[in-house]
């Protein structure tokens, strides 16, 4: 199961049934809160966290994760429609495991997530 945080209702809807024709379960959360919660309830394989969401953004989301020890081992890919050099070290010290740019391809998108999702199928 892969947990996609994100503001943008189309963006997430548009991931839920790429992913979802591959075989991906994908479930949804529209912010960061609600997005921790179903992260400690559900445990998810993957998140796709947005890191530019209003109130707690994906920067915030992360720490959170990385600090809790039944969480942290749960690949997080940073979801961003920017990213300049800098922001690649920052996004991993801060714990992301990789990141898309938004934008994506699809061959982009099943090539980071098959690289991160535990086991060779979902």
């Amino acid at each position: 199961m892969i947990l996609h945080i994100d503001d943008s209702p189309e963006i997430r809807e548009l991931v839920n049934k790429l992913l979802g024709v591959y075989g991906y379960q994908v479930i949804q959360a529209e912010d960061g809160p609600s997005g921790l919660e179903l992260i400690s309830q559900l445990k998810p394989s993957l998140v796709l966290l947005d890191l530019d969401m209003p109130g707690m953004s994906g920067w915030d989301v992360i720490k959170q994760i990385k600090a809790d020890p039944n969480l942290s081992q749960i690949p997080v890919i940073a979801f961003t429609g920017s990213i300049v050099p800098s922001d690649r070290m920052q996004l991993l010290a801060a714990g992301f495991d990789n990141f898309l740019t938004k934008p994506t391809s699809l061959v982009e998108l099943l090539k980071i997530v098959k690289s991160h999702y535990p086991g060779d199928t979902p």
